[in-house]
């Protein structure tokens, strides 16, 4: 989603750029449509597309006007419009979809931390981001960070120092604009398309693909730059021949990075041991490795892993333990160790009571056993909870079908 969104993005950015430079009629109506479309293609694709219009406008104001007072109160309507229309937009869209324009606040409820805490810990985590692209070797990078939360602004320290290196590089953004335009917008475009997915909505706290977008004129001022020191060296050419070194070696080491990275993503055993490796104290990886060998047959070891992960912290979820429970009362139920089994599932009817496979298990366990009125009320509570659940529906039926309830039977 995230790459298809950038590339969206992207093409939204050109369009406009050949809606503003053209000056036939026609084919400046035809640019501005492409441009909408490909908007509300990246919308489509990740929500935190919707920055697109503010990232517009930004390029109008710094790049494509001169930054003058008078354009300045000129566009202030502008961003008034552009800012007002993205509001609307999210709100309608959070609207439609839950009913209630600030729903997206109780999404907190079921995190482990707090928004306080997600504002406090976010400009760390771009702090992050960038020195993620600064030196992107393979030991730094992992689908699964472990990431402490910040509590206050002094617990760690480094939450203030990052609040203050963002201020400080928005800053210089804002006082340099007239004079370095096109490095005040890298720099603005990249916090910018950080807003959503790092302030304050329930999202999980941090995600490498939450660079793509933000990231895309990240390097521009860095090869202004490399070019800026080349000319100046223009009379020395070992100096030249030390940078254009320099910048091969870099090159390579990018390139030998993103090869070695290929054999971490070669298939999910391989990807989730990476994440464990670099991150053993946190529940995900352990769980999705325990997954992996769930899925293809290694029950020891699955066991083993969903066991690991059930003595870590949560980061996502607070209720994400309980599909650990869950799996592994399946693993036991396949064992036949029905008594740990229905322990484990009863764990995680404790934790989330609104799992109907749960149920289900639980009534499958009880039928062999014999009881199978109680196993009954298990099912018609995992109907309830889930009425198009295949496996529930079968279940049930065969139940009405050996209580002589033909008719019952079928329409399960």
């Amino acid at each position: 989603m995230a790459s298809l969104a950038g590339m969206f993005y992207i093409m939204g950015m050109y369009f406009y750029l050949i809606f503003r430079t053209t000056e036939t009629g026609d084919k400046k109506v035809l640019f501005l449509l492409l441009c909408f479309v490909s908007f509300g293609m990246a919308f489509g694709s990740k929500e935190n597309a919707a920055i697109l219009p503010l990232s517009i406008f930004l390029y109008e104001i710094l790049l494509l006007q001169k930054i003058t007072g008078k354009n300045i109160r000129k566009n202030l309507n502008v961003f008034f419009i552009v800012t007002g229309a993205i509001l609307i937009l999210g709100f309608t869209y959070i609207y439609i979809q839950d009913g209630n324009i600030f729903s997206f606040l109780n999404g907190y409820e079921k995190r482990p931390f707090t928004l306080t805490e997600r504002l406090l810990t976010g400009p760390r985590i771009i702090i992050f981001y960038i020195l993620l692209l600064l030196y992107p070797v393979p030991n730094r990078l992992s689908i699964s960070h472990s990431f402490q939360i910040s509590t206050s602004l002094l617990d760690p320290i480094s939450t203030s120092l990052s609040i203050f290196l963002i201020a400080g590089a928005i800053g210089y953004a804002i006082y340099s604009a007239r004079k370095r335009p096109l490095l005040s917008f890298c720099i603005l475009f990249f916090f910018l398309n950080h807003a959503i997915e790092s302030t304050i909505f329930p999202l999980e706290l941090i995600f490498e693909h939450r660079n793509y977008i933000p990231s895309m004129l990240f390097f521009v001022p860095i090869v202004i730059g490399f070019f800026y020191l080349f000319n100046y060296y223009s009379a020395k050419k070992p100096m030249q021949y030390i940078l254009l070194s320099f910048v091969l070696f870099f090159v390579i080491g990018l390139g030998h990075s993103t090869f070695m990275r290929n054999f971490t993503w070669k298939n999910e055993k391989s990807l989730w041991i990476d994440a464990v490796e670099k991150s053993p104290d946190l529940f995900r990886p352990h769980h999705n490795l325990g997954r992996y060998y769930d899925d293809n047959g290694y029950k020891e070891e699955a066991i083993f892993e969903y066991q690991k992960a059930l003595e870590k912290p949560v980061t996502s979820r607070k209720d994400e333990t309980f599909v650990t429970y869950y799996n592994l009362g399946k693993i036991y139920g396949e064992l036949k160790d029905y008594n740990k089994a229905l322990h484990l599932y009863n764990r995680a009817v404790a934790i989330n009571p609104d799992f109907a496979p749960i149920y289900n298990n639980i009534a499958g366990i009880l039928d062999r056993e014999g009881k199978h009125e109680l196993a009954y009320t298990y099912l018609v509570k995992a109907i309830k909870l889930n009425p198009n659940c295949t496996e529930v529906n079968y279940n049930l039926g065969i139940h009405y079908l050996k209580d002589g309830q033909p008719d019952m039977a079928i329409f399960h």
